[in-house]
């Protein structure tokens, strides 16, 4: 009955906790070389949103609108953030991956 109940990963039986099956699923992507190859990406994004979040609004939305504006002004980053990463993957879907790569480069340098 326990084996109807359990599924096997390396030897092992695994409960089908829908919980465990995503945390353990998680835990065997750390050993994909390619997820290894995104590390300094996600620590790049990490390090960027802590400017974001922290020394921009202290440094450049405190000082020019005040503090009373903060949750505006960052309210409004988070939904139009949110917004564009939606619409640059339907461009990505319909683009070639070096076109989008293309574009990606030429606004950074323009808005940069």
């Amino acid at each position: 009955a326990d084996a109807d109940n359990a599924d096997r990963c390396c030897g092992v039986a695994l409960p089908r906790s829908a919980l465990f099956k995503q945390f353990f699923a998680a835990i065997v992507l750390h050993k994909e070389a390619k997820l290894l190859l995104l590390l300094p990406v996600i620590v790049y994004s990490g390090l960027e949103q802590g400017f974001v979040y922290g020394d921009y609004t202290s440094q450049v939305i405190k000082p020019i609108l005040g503090v009373k504006w903060i949750g505006f002004v960052m309210a409004t980053f988070g939904a139009v953030n949110s917004v564009t990463c939606y619409v640059i993957g339907a461009v990505g879907d319909r683009l070639s991956r070096r076109a989008l790569i293309g574009a990606a480069a030429l606004a950074q340098g323009a808005f940069g």
